[in-house]
């Protein structure tokens, strides 16, 4: 990790030789590398860092700040947060591919009810007043389903000989549609707010269907079918992420119960972690035991009130 970035603080080799370095890592830069001024000593002091570490009588070190947690591009956090973020799109993906899918379904389904009962309407008729003969001039396969439409033509009863053109459901197979093709069928019909009879009412706005289709089931539909299917992708694709997160759920528990089981360091110890143990000095030994200045680094006698090296006063 470079320095800037660190949560503790050391003394470098060449402070100890030297006598008068002392680098403390937690400033961007690496710290002092070599006896600075008092002038910049004391804006050091006024702005102390996050992880500013304090030396005191007996060459211990006291951190001042808790020190940070990092985690790499490979720590179980950064892990569990890419899940996180694949879960919440494949619910996403999962909930719209399911909202529009149901939709269709329910628009396809007030369609069907629609058609079917003008086709009962159309059979009940006994003047033939709600049906009329058509030519099928085509057909084509949607590109959602494995059916096929057709599209057909009849007269408009307004006297000019116009024809308008109608398509069916996507009904038939290839070789029904290719079957029909050129052929006469019967189709029924119905005109908003007007009284049909057997040789007038087919005006533009006139609806129309296939008498056929009163024999097929919604499901026969090959575009019903497709969107089924896309419910059905959504469906699942909604349970991966939904199970993602439950996952995720218990990988944080697993994660989090873990690190409260690990034995967790004093932060507030006034040992050095990185020099040797040693019993507890003597009380003759300890007034002895070098010292070092808090501001600068530089060593300091055992009777020093000032520093030597930047005149900072020694606190006892």
């Amino acid at each position: 990790m470079p320095s800037g970035s660190r949560g503790g603080s050391s003394h470098s080799s060449s402070g100890r030789s030297g006598g008068g370095s002392h680098s403390s890592f937690g400033r961007s830069g690496g710290g002092f590398s070599s006896s600075p001024s008092r002038s910049s000593s004391s804006s050091y002091r006024s702005t102390p860092s996050h992880n500013t570490t304090i030396v005191v009588g007996g060459g211990g070190y006291r951190h001042g700040y808790r020190r940070r947690r990092y985690y790499s591009s490979g720590s179980p956090m950064s892990i569990m947060g890419i899940i996180c973020v694949i879960a919440l799109i494949a619910a996403i993906i999962g909930v719209t591919m399911m909202s529009g899918a149901n939709a269709k379904l329910k628009n396809m389904q007030v369609d069907y009810d629609y058609y079917t009962d003008m086709v009962r309407t159309a059979k009940a008729d006994t003047t033939n007043s709600h049906t009329r003969s058509a030519i099928v001039t085509d057909w084509y396969k949607d590109t959602k389903g494995e059916k096929y439409f057709v599209y057909y033509e009849f007269e408009v009863e307004d006297g000019s000989g116009d024809k308008m053109e109608g398509i069916s459901f996507s009904v038939y197979t290839l070789q029904q549609a290719q079957a029909i093709k050129g052929t006469t069928i019967e189709i029924a019909i119905y005109t908003p707010g007007v009284t049909l009879t057997p040789t007038t009412g087919v005006t533009w706005d006139t609806d129309s269907v296939p008498m056929a289709y009163g024999a097929t089931r919604l499901e026969d539909d090959g575009v019903y079918v497709a969107v089924k299917s896309d419910k059905s992708l959504g469906t699942t694709i909604l349970g991966v992420g939904g199970a993602l997160f439950v996952l995720l759920i218990l990988a944080q528990v697993g994660f989090f119960s873990f690190l409260r089981s690990r034995p967790v360091a004093n932060t507030n110890s006034t040992s050095n972690p990185s020099a040797p143990t040693s019993s507890a000095p003597s009380a003759g030994a300890s007034n002895s035991a070098s010292k070092f200045c808090s501001y600068c680094g530089a060593k300091i006698g055992p009777n020093d009130s000032k520093c030597p090296n930047c005149g900072g006063v020694v606190t006892q």
